[in-house]
């Protein structure tokens, strides 16, 4: 049976998406509606089907999410995708079962998505442009708001993290060549990048797009 747990969480949050983008204030009043939850090996957090008003970060063990449609997949503390909500389309796309004992983070999506709405319109934007844009935009949480990533089921989406590899491109590189086969699919983690498009039956070129 699964039952709240009195896990320190300080420090817990600080690589979670989105929270991290939160003011300490906002986080703390987050935290106030949050509860932290341990489940057995063999339970389940969530089931394919369900409804509800919480966004689910795994703090600790490993999580195993299927589908009625088939495969599974799993997700670890600490890794890469841990950093993420589990599961977050509504109603839930795959079910979520503790491959051993799990922690789980339960917070209020509603209250989350309205604090950072907040922040987003205020001190967080200034802080950003104070600092010159020393900070790196994560790549990981804008994929994961993009349209693209809203029609894909949750297991898909961990699939899709477990096989990115990075690909370094000097200056002046060309990364995808018009004509060419789209054997791979291309994420801008970091720098900038201009699209052209060739002038047929010619050597010149128009750029589409940077």
């Amino acid at each position: 049976m699964s039952q709240q747990t009195s896990l320190d969480l300080n420090g817990a949050t600080e690589k979670l998406v989105p929270i991290n983008r939160l003011s300490p204030e906002h986080r703390r009043q987050l935290m106030e509606r949050a509860r932290v939850v341990d489940y057995r090996a063999g339970e389940y957090v969530f089931r394919q089907g369900d409804r509800d008003e919480l966004s689910l970060y795994l703090l600790q063990g490993e999580l195993e999410l299927s589908s009625t449609g088939g495969g599974l997949t799993a997700v670890t503390a600490g890794s890469d995708e841990a950093k993420y909500t589990l599961a977050q389309l509504q109603p839930r796309q795959v079910s979520g079962k503790a491959k051993s004992t799990v922690t789980i983070l339960q917070v209020h999506r509603p209250t989350l998505e309205e604090l950072v709405n907040l922040c987003s319109q205020g001190s967080e934007r200034s802080e950003q442009s104070e600092s010159g844009g020393e900070d790196a935009v994560d790549w990981m949480s804008v994929l994961l708001e993009s349209p693209l990533c809203n029609q894909l089921p949750a297991s898909n989406l961990q699939r899709l993290f477990a096989i990115l590899e990075p690909m370094p491109a000097r200056e002046g590189e060309e990364i995808i060549a018009q004509g060419s086969v789209g054997d791979y699919y291309y994420i801008v983690c970091d720098g900038r990048c201009v699209v052209k498009r060739r002038i047929p039956n010619t050597d010149k070129q128009v750029a589409l797009a940077r």
